[in-house]
């Protein structure tokens, strides 16, 4: 699918060093191109304790998306970062939900661990042979359906 006018290309990482930065560029170089403008969205040395780097490129040309997603898709496995490519067709409206796998990928904890803390059931009930039906019970408690 030719995608003619503006794309989003989105870089998140634990820290986006230069050389990384630098095999974007090439990658928006690759496929002709022209940066209109770029928005850091969280930098990782402003920010205490935690460590999360995100790039907005905001792009335009004639391209093939699907390739350039492609394309994306070797760089971010190669680098072990996330990138995503998508047309900029949200007309400036300000996204209502984001999803994302917590679990030692954003941040440094195990979310189910977390919500055993804050429900009082404590590390050694999970490490128990009934860890599965702690697990659930709490899931459970958090969703209000248990």
């Amino acid at each position: 699918m030719m995608a003619g006018g503006d794309l989003i290309l989105t870089v998140l990482a634990a820290r986006l060093s230069a050389d990384i930065q630098s095999q974007v560029d090439a990658l928006i170089v690759q496929f002709g191109l022209q940066e209109k403008s770029t928005q850091r969205l969280a930098d990782a040395s402003l920010q205490q304790n935690k460590c999360i780097d995100c790039i907005e490129y905001r792009l335009v040309g004639e391209v093939d998306i699907e390739a350039v997603r492609n394309a994306a898709l070797v760089l971010s496995e190669t680098l072990s970062v996330d990138i995503v490519v998508q047309a900029n067709t949200r007309d400036h409206v300000q996204p209502r939900l984001v999803c994302f796998d917590m679990d030692s990928t954003l941040i440094k904890a195990e979310v189910i661990d977390e919500l055993a803390r804050r429900h009082g059931v404590g590390m050694k009930s999970l490490k128990s042979p009934s860890a599965p039906c702690a697990a659930s019970w709490i899931l459970r408690q958090a969703f209000g359906s248990g």
